[in-house]
């Protein structure tokens, strides 16, 4: 009887981590909506188009690092960088791109050349 009982726990746990895996994926790739996925996945996963509505929405780039990065900030160090004298590349953007010219000049330690509008 012992065994029938850790089974069905076992069962019951999987299915758990199947029926929430939205919104784990969501919570472990630092989502911005990852509160948002869950309460979908809460109500609505029961129904297969909510189950795959919130796994899809998990997978999509809105993300903190992704934030950053088009913000144009550095990344967020990790916490033991420290340790190994972890510097961040500096970050230029123009028009919600990293500038790549400027980037390789800023580590270059050269001056960026000047960017002139083509003449017709």
């Amino acid at each position: 009887m012992d065994n029938t009982d850790n089974t069905a726990q076992g069962v019951l746990l999987f299915a758990a981590l199947i029926y929430f895996a939205p919104a784990v994926v969501a919570s472990m790739r630092g989502h911005m909506s990852a509160t948002a996925i869950f309460v979908l996945n809460l109500f609505l996963g029961w129904t297969a188009l909510g189950w795959i509505l919130a796994l899809v929405w998990s997978f999509t780039g809105n993300t903190k690092a992704n934030a950053r990065m088009m913000s144009g900030l550095p990344p967020k160090p990790k916490p033991l960088d420290w340790l190994v004298g972890y510097k961040p590349k500096q970050h230029y953007v123009r028009i919600g791109r990293v500038d790549p010219i400027a980037q390789d000049a800023v580590e270059a330690k050269i001056s960026p050349p000047e960017r002139r509008e083509p003449r017709f």
